[in-house]
This record gives C-alpha cells, structure tokens and sequence, in this order.
C-alpha cells in the first residue's frame, strides 16, 4: 500500500516539470464531450538506465526546516547507495551524522531525467519518505525529505548529491575514477636529513583506457601526473604507473584497487635513491571534494606546538589559541577590530585555512604539519587556488597579510 501511495505522490510531485501540455486545445474542444484519455506511461527503465542509477552518491545537507519555523543550514554529510532495480522499484540505504537508514521506493525516466520516492523502513518515530530528482546522467541528485510523524520536530530536509561510484560493473573500470586521500608514511629513508615521515595524499585516478590508466597526485605543495599499466584481477584492480621522471622527486606508484572504488593500498617508490625518502606506503580512501566556506577548525589543532618553533633556553613552542576556533575568514568580511589583538601564529592559520577550504597543498612543512595532521576535512586537491579565491577571501587576506608582519607571537608548554 506505501509503494502505491508514494507512486501517486511522486507523479503529483513531478507534474509540472515534464509533463507540459504538448498541444494547444481550442476552446471548440474543450466544449466537446470529454473524450477517453489513454494513461500516459514513462519509458521502463533499461539495462543502461540501471546501470547508470545504482551506486554511491555523496553529498551534504542544504537547509532543514522545524516546525518551529527556523531554517538551519548546518552542515550534515550524506551517503546514499541506491543498492538495487528490478522493473521500477528500487532499495538502497543512506548514511547521516544520526545514523544508517534502509529504504524501498519507485523510480521513473523522462526525456531529462530520473525521478522517482522511497520511504525509510522500520518504526522509529523519526522516519520518512523523500522526493528524489537526478539528472540524465544520473550523476546529481537531489533529495527532499519529509518526517512521517507530525510530531517529529522536523519538517523537510533538502540534501544535494553527486555520484561518486557505481556497484561494480567487471567491465566497467570507469566505476573507480575519482580522488583518494589519505597518509603517505615514510618506509625507507635517510634519518640523518629530517625526512618528512607522514603527509597527506590525494591520488586522482582520471582515466582508464584499454590497460591504461592516467592520473595525477598531489602531496606537499607538488602537483604530479602519471600513467602506467592497470590489470583487472578477481575482486581487485593492480596499477603500475609512473610519474614523468623530470623532477627529481618523481618515483612510481604500485597499488591496488578494489572493486567498488572505495579504498586503494599500495606503494611509492622514487628514482633518485639520494632523496630523504625513498619509499613510502598509503591506504588511501575515496573522498568527494566539496568547497565549503563554513567550515571550521577544531580544538585538537590547538594541541601541539608548531614545526621548528622549540626554544631550548625556555623550553616553549609557538602555538595557536582558541582564536582560530573563532574567526573565519572566508564567509564574513573581517576588520581591524577582529584581528588586531591576535597573535602572529593565529593570523597566519586563520589565512591558510581560506586556502586550505579550496584544496591548496601546502609546501612549506609549518603550514602543512599544521593541516595534513590536524584537519580531518582537509584534502589537498591544487597548487594554485589564486582563482578560486571569492572577492571576500581576497581582501581578508590582504588585511591578515598586513597584521601577520607585526603581531606578536605566542609560546608555551608543549609535550614532548
């Protein structure tokens, strides 16, 4: 019975958006007696169009409304995995801050795209049923969710997704194209040179072709494409792929892949032996990059000092405050009055998280220790973000610049 009433909710729902009148019906006509309508059916869906459909999508809540009236646009990640389609139904589960929820629903095609309803299964007080629209390719998808219980203190939720894996295809590899991020720990190296033990990694995997795979990495403000060989086995993917071997911090990567796109594992190996770092591991996992301008800093960067800043005669560290908890810098207009007390190393953070919101790699160890270690959202995407900067950022950066050269700088205790 649910199916049946979501069914005629979704073809209510979506009325006005596909389903315009085609022919211009004179009023001779209208005065006619009413002729038998044929009901009007949607294209079934294909063997391609399910393929397309099922997968992982990921995405972010937009806004949510209480009954209260208030809007919120708290930042909430989702994950959604439409799981199975037989004929025009279909079940999957999503993934929120509050939870995993199952769910059933339907699903129809137009000439521009998929729509369809499902409704959560179980008999929580907070369940619901939700609209779903995706575009021809299926790769956005927008979702509205309504509370069954109109007690429930939430009335709609609105979520916006993209697709970031398809369930696996073994002839379709296109399934692990996207980014991986994670740690890339030293295994063999030199002590004696301060080797850099741990930065974060963000390996691209851009495309594959006929045992050829493309990419590119980024890690410690260097940006690195490479190409190879890639090997379909049972359950996984192998990859021997090299970068251009013209800088002298190039190496080859050997990794495995497995079939849902979710997580590589493998290692670097470089060409020059001279390096402080001659191989590495990594255990990477798949990560959508979504710029957001809200989001903050945490108070576990406030836990160590910062890199190369030990002073023997007073045993302190440069650190940070909670200021940088406080101020952002790339949704709000900053003035004097709000950064003209703070402490050197605070307005120096505070700047390099507008960068570090955009994807920037960071090559300098001070800046970078402080955001591979110390920022879970944080994944380094470019080396050049200069034209993604809003007008905002630009002129808060300008002012920070400015009192950077002059605050004073904040030590203390550290352990060590």
């Amino acid at each position: 019975m649910k199916k049946i009433i979501f069914h005629l909710l979704i073809l209510l729902a979506f009325s006005n958006c596909d389903n315009a009148s085609t022919s211009n019906t004179s009023k001779e006509e209208n005065t006619k007696i009413t002729p038998v309508v044929e009901e009007q059916t949607s294209p079934p869906l294909m063997e391609k169009d399910i393929q397309q459909i099922t997968g992982l999508y990921e995405g972010y809540l937009t806004n949510e409304i209480t009954r209260n009236g208030s809007l919120k646009t708290e930042v909430d990640d989702i994950q959604l995995t439409i799981d199975k389609i037989v004929g025009d139904t279909f079940s999957g589960h999503y993934e929120t801050s509050e939870g995993k929820r199952p769910f059933e629903g339907t699903l129809e095609k137009s000439n521009k795209k998929y729509y369809g309803s499902f409704y959560e299964l179980g008999d929580s007080r907070d369940l619901g049923s939700a609209f779903l629209e995706f575009d021809i390719a299926a790769n956005e998808l927008v979702i509205k969710w309504e509370a069954n219980d109109e007690s429930f203190p939430i009335i709609e939720r609105n979520y916006e997704l993209e697709k970031t894996a398809g369930l696996h295809n073994p002839n379709d590899v296109s399934t692990i194209y996207g980014y991986y991020v994670g740690y890339f720990y030293s295994v063999e190296y030199k002590s004696n040179e301060k080797p850099s033990h741990s930065n974060k990694i963000t390996l691209s995997i851009d495309s594959l072709i006929d045992g050829q795979a493309f990419g590119h990495s980024v890690v410690a403000g260097n940006a690195r494409p490479f190409s190879g060989r890639y090997q379909q086995e049972i359950g996984k993917i192998t990859f021997e792929v090299n970068e251009p071997g013209d800088d002298r911090y190039d190496g080859r990567f050997e990794f495995t892949a497995d079939n849902d796109g979710q997580q590589i594992e493998g290692h670097w190996y470089a060409n020059d032996s001279r390096l402080a770092v001659t191989s590495r591991m990594y255990k990477l996992d798949r990560k959508a990059f979504r710029y957001n301008p809200d989001v903050m800093l945490t108070e576990n960067i406030l836990h160590d000092g910062l890199y190369d800043s030990y002073n023997q005669k007073t045993d302190q560290e440069e650190g940070l405050t909670d200021d940088v908890l406080k101020v952002n810098a790339s949704n709000q207009l900053l003035t004097k009055s709000d950064v003209g007390n703070l402490y050197q190393a605070d307005l120096e953070v505070i700047r390099n998280t507008i960068y570090a919101r955009h994807g920037y790699s960071f090559k300098n160890r001070r800046m970078r220790y402080v955001f591979d270690n110390y920022v879970d959202w944080y994944m380094p995407l470019k080396t050049n973000i200069l034209a993604d900067l809003t007008d905002i950022e630009k002129q808060n950066i300008d002012l920070l610049k400015r009192y950077e050269n002059h605050a004073e700088k904040y030590y203390d205790y550290f352990g060590r």
